[in-house]
């Protein structure tokens, strides 16, 4: 093997690395991401469902309904309905 075929050998190899690392820190990178994405797409429906449930309680507890109550409004919201 003369030198010059032994630089394009060893050109080759560098490019190939250099390919298949920016290839797999490409994927890494796509995949923190995703991982980021899904974390705060989590995070937001917790916090919806916890604001929810408080208006829920507030609700139930700032606005105690007898039971003649409770059977007009859901007469009334099965009428609009």
């Amino acid at each position: 093997m003369n030198f010059t075929s032994a630089v394009i050998v060893v050109v080759v190899v560098v490019v190939v690395v250099v390919v298949v690392v920016v290839v797999v820190v490409v994927v890494v990178v796509v995949v923190m991401v995703v991982v980021v994405v899904v974390v705060i797409i989590e995070a937001a429906a917790a916090a919806v469902v916890v604001v929810v449930v408080v208006i829920s309680i507030l609700w139930l507890v700032l606005n105690p309904a007898d039971e003649e109550q409770t059977k007009a409004s859901i007469h009334t919201r099965l009428a609009l309905s």
